[in-house]
């Protein structure tokens, strides 16, 4: 459907933004090139992390993630990565140095808040206490459920000098709240 979608459209720049995606289309824009070659279609793919430190993935697929990254950033003409983090994650395998870029994430200009401000309004009424703060997609892979576990195991003394808030929303949202009230 991809290839087919390409031919009809005719874009120049085919951006790719997750993991299965980028492999399908590095391989997309494979296939041009040998069989048209005179069609310059240029692949950009953008990582926002890589699946080989997902937690829930096997020894195996974990070195199968690895190839298919690297594969991935070499068939495209260039990776955009979004933080400086994620660049470095890649660029120790051969020939990655120059073909991954950081781009950080772009945020719209908003109003700051002096700190003492911020942490009234995410603390309220209980001053005093360590705030941790995460703000993510509400997916697996973002671990925030072994966040939660591991302050369920803090001594009860610790866990009231604590507040622990998570914003954004994902697949993963009911299921965090039920593990917060557990």
């Amino acid at each position: 459907d991809l290839v087919k979608l390409i031919k009809k459209e005719k874009p120049d720049v085919l951006h790719l933004n997750s993991s299965k995606i980028g492999g399908l289309g590095a391989l997309v824009t494979l296939y041009f090139k040998l069989t048209a070659p005179s069609y310059k279609l240029k692949a950009i793919f953008t990582s926002h992390g890589w699946g080989f430190y997902e937690s829930h993935r096997s020894t195996s697929q974990k070195l199968f993630y690895y190839l298919s990254h690297w594969l991935t950033v070499m068939l495209c003409h260039k990776t955009i990565a979004v933080s400086g983090k994620t660049r470095r994650d890649m660029i120790w395998l051969p020939f990655m140095r120059n073909k991954i870029t950081v781009i950080h994430n772009g945020i719209e200009n908003f109003e700051l808040i002096e700190k003492e401000g911020a942490r009234e309004k995410l603390a309220g009424k209980d001053k005093g206490k360590t705030i941790i703060f995460s703000i993510s997609e509400l997916h697996k892979n973002k671990g925030l459920d072994v966040a939660i576990e591991a302050l369920k195991l803090l001594p009860q003394e610790t866990k009231n000098k604590i507040i622990y808030r998570i914003a954004g929303t994902g697949e993963e949202q009911e299921k965090l709240e039920k593990l917060v009230k557990e």
